[in-house]
């Protein structure tokens, strides 16, 4: 909005300046003719002249008078505005879970204010999801186990979205189990070449920083 007035001042100002001119050829043409060597009449158009210099000159410094104040509520507004910004600023941050029959990957909001996803990608050697289901139905050995995966647009203050679980269901006992559990360290190992990128804004669109995580972190702590 103040930049729409700001422009709109710049106009009149120059609106303003060109009718003057105008009007002053007119009145020096129909005043004088193409030319005249009547002193009188040169010193009452220069009276003239003065009066309309004068009254354009008001008009010239209330318009810079408005711009400047324009130009100052503008500049405060966007410091409020950022003020606001920075007290809902959100901050992303990847949560994994390890154990010998489990597998959790949560993405957390440790800021100040809500965190929007815009996009989310799963990428590793030019391979590309949007969440971990799409990514997973195409491991054979993944078939062995039950997983839940999902992804929220909106992630809360000191909230997460669970994007991956996985845990073995069977008791140690059955024939499965073992099966299972291999099969959930082939998940880890394929996993762990993958990194996850973040695009998302805060509460007023405003975009952050592109987030970037690896998930190399699961191999790691597995052979700890």
């Amino acid at each position: 909005m103040s930049d729409n007035l700001l422009k709109n001042a710049e106009k009149t100002v120059r609106n303003i300046l060109i009718i003057v001119i105008v009007y002053i050829l007119i009145i020096f043409a129909l005043y004088f003719g193409l030319s005249t060597d009547n002193i009188d009449k040169w010193g009452q158009f220069g009276d003239f002249l003065g009066g309309v210099i004068n009254s354009f000159l008001s008009i010239i410094n209330l318009i810079v008078l408005i711009f400047i104040t324009i130009k100052i509520v503008n500049i405060e507004e966007n410091r409020n505005l950022d003020s606001l910004a920075k007290g809902v600023r959100p901050l992303p941050i990847l949560e994994i879970t390890i154990g010998i029959d489990e597998l959790k990957i949560n993405l957390c909001n440790i800021g100040l204010g809500p965190l929007l996803i815009k996009d989310l990608q799963i990428t590793s050697r030019g391979m590309k999801y949007t969440n971990f289901k799409d990514m997973l139905d195409k491991f054979p050995h993944s078939k062995r186990l039950k997983y839940l995966a999902s992804k929220k647009q909106t992630i809360r203050r000191e909230n997460c979205s669970e994007l991956l679980q996985i845990k073995v269901e069977q008791d140690k006992t059955s024939n499965l189990y073992d099966q299972q559990i291999d099969s959930l360290n082939r998940i880890k190992e394929e996993l762990s070449s993958y990194k996850i990128i973040l695009k998302y804004t805060d509460i007023y669109e405003n975009e952050m920083p592109i987030y970037e995580d690896s998930l190399e972190d699961i191999v790691m702590n597995c052979k700890q």
